[in-house]
């Protein structure tokens, strides 16, 4: 009986386990804000180990009043900038949110964006798990460095 119970305890916590890895991040990094700037911007790729999509419903940051992901569309010629609400990262997939595409905007910052600090983000998933991020912020993309 105890053994039935150990066995399934580690099953539980396995799949805990599988669970909390439904989305990890790689290459994060913010650029480096002008001086008095009150926007940024977050880059970084999402992926989706998991056999479902993951949506991140909201995403959050205390170095900003507001963060959302906007994608830059050409509309005639004029790029614009529109909201993506959630933002979905297919079952095995990549989502990578770079320069000129999909981006992250830091808005309503609270200081600068300084070369050699970081900023934690939160991403909230609809299941509720929150994923951590430690961007750290960089005048280029430091994997091109």
């Amino acid at each position: 009986m105890l053994l039935k119970f150990c066995q399934c305890l580690l099953l539980a916590s396995a799949s805990a386990l599988c669970q909390a890895a439904s989305l990890t991040v790689d290459s994060a990094w913010a650029r480096v804000s002008p001086p008095g700037a009150k926007v940024g911007v977050a880059y970084m790729t999402l992926f989706n180990p998991g056999a479902v999509a993951v949506e991140i419903t909201s995403i959050e940051t205390p170095a900003a009043a507001n963060t959302q992901v906007h994608d830059t569309i050409n509309d005639n010629g004029m790029l614009k900038m529109r909201q993506i609400v959630p933002l979905v990262v297919a079952a095995g997939e990549r989502l990578s949110l770079e320069p000129g595409g999909k981006h992250m905007m830091l808005m309503g910052l609270h200081q600068g964006l300084t070369a050699g600090t970081e900023v934690v983000v939160s991403l909230t998933l609809a299941t509720g798990e929150v994923v951590l991020v430690t961007v750290p912020v960089s005048q280029t993309n430091p994997a091109e460095q």
